[in-house]
């Protein structure tokens, strides 16, 4: 788990920017689409919602960066992610809000070319 962490934290960072140059509003709003079903499944502790839209959210931003080899990195960097949201969904509410939160500011930069 420590190297799949580290690997999405060395290319998470760069295809966010990418992205933020290429994305389109129809992308952000599928993107803000995930972020209230994410919002609706931590609130309600409901961990499958939580798992898909995460996943989606991960894939969409491959997509935007219109770089087609990313997509299946990002897909195998998401591969066990669902461990991590398992355990915060279960125990730990104030990380969920944080991680959420950057969900959110990660749209609205996205939204503004950031």
């Amino acid at each position: 788990i420590r190297d799949q962490l580290e690997a999405y934290f060395m290319i998470f960072p760069l295809m966010v920017r990418c992205a933020a140059a290429r994305a389109d509003e129809t992308e952000i709003k599928a993107l803000q689409n995930c972020i209230v079903t994410m919002s609706r499944a931590i609130v309600a502790k409901e961990l499958e919602p939580l798992k898909e839209a995460d996943g989606e959210f991960h894939r969409l931003l491959a997509v935007m960066t219109r770089n087609r080899r990313l997509l299946p990195i990002m897909e195998e960097l998401n591969s066990g992610r669902e461990i991590i949201w398992e355990y915060f969904i279960k125990h730990d509410q104030f990380v969920n809000s944080v991680i959420f939160a950057g969900y959110v500011e990660m749209v609205n930069a996205l939204k503004n070319k950031e």
